[in-house]
């Protein structure tokens, strides 16, 4: 319901003019009286309802008078689910929880909002109206009977049916649904028609007369296949994907020279490439100055397991970094220079610390 309301297009002054009648009503200040709805004047006509002040401006209570006014001008839940009811018994519902909620929202009424006591009020409702729909489905029983039960005989078969020939005949249809005469206006026919079987015989016939048309292509498989190969190119580009994301940038150098300098010791991630979230750290201050680097290591691996979801090798690789506040280069990373034609070279780090040349890689961007 509030999800559409930008698709209602509503101006004030569409219904307020001078031939507008709208009647007045106050609330009059520390009183205990309010407006009173009822099933009849409820959302009939326009009202206008005005605060009627008591007292002075500074001897009042600003912390409870617009609220008191506003209880008062708003009936409680229960008062309006009883005002809305006529509405929801009008429009044949009552009988899911849901629709008569959708009753209440434009009053910013909500599942949510519901207390116990009135969703048993509620669920009363709906009981009532769902045996009055089964008492309307017991008075219809003989008519549903009859529409089941309605035949015609033995259908004669596709390859020898006198069915072709019953809407060229004109009279021989009419005469199968008991008319007589063939009448002058075609909304008896479809009346009659509908009535008696729901247009089954006539449906049957225009069926038979089509067969010629059907498809006799099994449409299902073919979009099933098509289906499969869909998902499975879907998963060849998923995987592609995936690999390339599991590159992880580490560092830049500016030569040759300066990357070989790292060959064979501890590299750290440069900052710009460093995904680190060092302000995590910053909740367990107090907890770090009472722990050497071990234990507050140990810390962080357990807390980022437990409530971050990390795998191990992820979690190591973090509670390392907030532990001594640099990301350090791993296995799998990858560093880049740039050549004298200005294009990258990409380089990856292996397990006993050395950079090696990815050729796969290079001229791709960063």
């Amino acid at each position: 319901m509030k999800a559409r309301l930008n698709h209602l297009i509503f101006n004030y002054f569409s219904i307020l003019n001078n031939s507008t009648s709208v009647t007045d009503e106050n609330i009059v200040e520390e009183s205990d009286k309010g407006p009173v709805y009822n099933e009849k004047n409820f959302l009939e006509g326009y009202k206008a309802i005005k605060f009627s002040q008591k007292n002075n401006f500074d001897d009042r209570n600003q912390e409870t008078a617009y609220k008191d006014f506003l209880e008062k001008m708003i009936p409680k839940t229960k008062i309006l689910f009883d005002l809305v009811k006529k509405f929801i018994i009008k429009h044949q519902q009552g009988i899911s929880y849901l629709k008569i909620i959708e009753y209440l929202e434009p009053f910013l009424i909500y599942p949510d909002d519901i207390t116990f006591k009135q969703y048993e009020n509620i669920v009363r409702f709906m009981d009532e109206r769902i045996l009055i729909l089964k008492r309307e489905f017991i008075n219809s029983t003989t008519d549903i009977q009859r529409y089941l039960k309605a035949t015609y005989g033995h259908l004669p078969k596709t390859n020898d049916s006198i069915l072709f020939n019953l809407l060229g005949t004109g009279d021989s249809i009419f005469t199968m649904y008991g008319l007589t005469n063939q009448p002058i206006c075609s909304t008896v026919v479809l009346n009659t028609m509908i009535g008696i079987d729901n247009m089954r015989l006539f449906s049957t016939v225009v069926t038979l007369k089509d067969i010629d048309l059907y498809q006799p292509v099994d449409i299902h498989a073919i979009l099933d296949q098509v289906q499969k190969e869909t998902d499975a190119d879907i998963t060849d580009q998923e995987s592609k994907e995936t690999q390339c994301k599991n590159l992880v940038l580490a560092k830049h150098y500016m030569d040759i020279d300066e990357l070989r300098e790292d060959d064979s010791t501890d590299v750290y991630f440069d900052k710009k490439y460093d995904t680190t979230r060092y302000d995590v750290g910053e909740e367990f201050r107090e907890i770090r100055d009472g722990m050497d680097d071990a234990a507050y290591r140990d810390f962080i691996f357990t807390h980022l397991m437990k409530n971050v979801g990390l795998t191990d090798s992820q979690a190591i690789t973090e509670s390392d970094a907030l532990t001594y506040g640099k990301r350090r280069v791993s296995e799998g990373d990858y560093a880049y220079i740039d050549d004298a034609n200005g294009e990258f070279l990409y380089y990856r780090r292996t397990n006993d610390n050395r950079w090696v040349r990815d050729g796969e890689l290079d001229g791709s961007a960063t």
